[in-house]
Formats: C-alpha cells, sequence, structure tokens
C-alpha cells in the first residue's frame, strides 16, 4: 500500500561495524531511500525501536520532514523492545488502510509479533549484519554496600559456538 511504518532499531547491537559503517548508519541509509520511493498519495509513519519504542513522527507526506528525524536518529547503550514497537505502530494504523510495515533490524531480532488476521497491514524485515556472531554486554550494575562496591555484569554470547572472551573493567 501507498503508507509505511518504519521501524528502526536503536539496540546497542545496531552499533556493530561492518565495511566501515554502523549497522544503524546502514539502516539509516535505506530508510532515506525509501522516502524517495513514497507514492505520491502516500505517507509514513516513523517509530523508534528502543526499550520503550516511541512515535517520533506520525503518518506524514513530508519527506523533508521525514528525512530530518531519521538522521537525528542515534542508537542506544540497551536492548530494544522490537515487539512491543510493532505493536505500537499496529494500533496506530486503525483508520490507514493498506499499511506496510517495515522493520529496520540486525539478524538478532526474531519477531513475535503477530499481525491481527483481520488487518490488511503487512510486515517485512530488513536485516543487517552478520548472524549471531556477537558477544555483548547485556547487563550492567554497580551497588555500593558501606564503602564497598561489588559489580555485576552479564556477558552474552548470540553465536551458536562458545567463545573465550576477554573483559577489562576499570573503575
Amino acid at each position: 500500500g501507498p503508507n509505511s511504518i518504519l521501524i528502526i532499531d536503536v539496540s546497542a547491537s545496531m552499533q556493530s561495524i561492518e565495511d566501515g559503517k554502523t549497522l544503524l548508519e546502514i539502516a539509516k541509509s535505506k530508510a532515506l531511500k525509501m522516502i524517495d520511493e513514497i507514492p505520491e498519495n502516500g505517507q509514513m509513519m516513523l517509530v523508534e525501536g528502543s526499550w520503550q519504542p516511541s512515535i517520533i513522527l506520525p503518518f506524514t507526506h513530508d519527506s523533508s520532514k521525514l528525512r530530518d528525524e531519521i538522521e537525528k536518529i542515534s542508537a542506544t547503550d540497551s536492548t530494544s523492545n522490537l515487539d512491543t514497537a510493532i505493536e505500537l505502530a499496529l494500533s496506530s494504523t486503525q483508520e490507514i488502510q493498506g499499511s506496510e510495515l517495515i522493520v529496520l533490524t540486525d539478524n538478532n531480532y526474531v519477531g513475535q509479533s503477530e499481525i491481527p488476521a483481520q488487518s490488511d497491514v503487512s510486515i517485512r524485515y530488513i536485516r543487517y549484519g552478520k548472524q549471531n556472531k556477537n558477544v555483548a554486554i547485556t547487563g550492567f550494575d554497580i551497588r555500593n554496600q558501606e564503602n564497598k562496591y561489588q559489580t555485576f555484569v552479564v556477558i552474552q554470547n548470540f553465536d551458536e559456538n562458545a567463545r573465550d572472551v576477554l573483559l577489562w573493567l576499570i573503575i
């Protein structure tokens, strides 16, 4: 359809670098090209796929506003909640017929959201990056108890093979 909802993953893993660019830079470049493909009667909505997803820009025909908002997007140092981002986007399409939901993400995301059967919204995933060859810090906390500090770090291996990693912690 002429109406597109663009969800851009801004999770920490989108900061991974491939071929000299971050995955987010690659995704933003694709998003900017999509603006040029909006039909004359079409419009686009932008959703930030972060831990707390939000609508950056509601449906608009204004390609200049869309470009400005895409350029402003930056990655976070946390995980994303793309299922909630998809649900947020779907809740915003009830009055808009024939929408296509496009999710720009890395290969670590496996979608769980289902589009309601009565909906005429289609969903498409555009994935960037190499599949699951990433080791990342997914949790970090420092606790102070009577001037004694405890540090907790959660490291997650997204590769199917066991990996040895070196962690340096400087406080």
